[in-house]
């Protein structure tokens, strides 16, 4: 029998038609698996940036379509407590972009 291991941290991902996905957040690289870094805003805006880009016409989840480009908001969670680490919003990264 395998080994069950828990991620310690899981991204979530909020999409402008209301759906959500969760996936492991990878703090370390391992293997050939490239890891995120540590569970900062910064380093969850680039992977929001990423991901979106991945799901664009020509990338590697371009099956996804638009709706996976669309992201209103991201979180990091820790996984057993539910805390957030981390969040990034569409609506707060335009806010601070108007800012003069």
């Amino acid at each position: 029998m395998g080994k069950i291991v828990v991620c310690k941290y899981v991204v979530e991902l909020h999409f402008a038609e209301g759906f959500s996905v969760k996936m492991e957040w990878r703090a370390r690289t391992r293997g050939v698996v490239r890891g995120h870094g540590k569970p900062t805003v910064n380093n969850l805006y680039a992977f929001v940036q990423a991901f979106a880009a991945a799901a664009a016409p020509g990338g590697p989840n371009a099956h996804l379509g638009e709706r996976y480009r669309q992201i209103t908001a991201a979180y990091i969670l820790e996984q057993r407590s539910h805390t957030v680490v981390a969040e990034w919003s569409f609506s707060a990264d335009l806010a601070r972009a108007m800012v003069p």
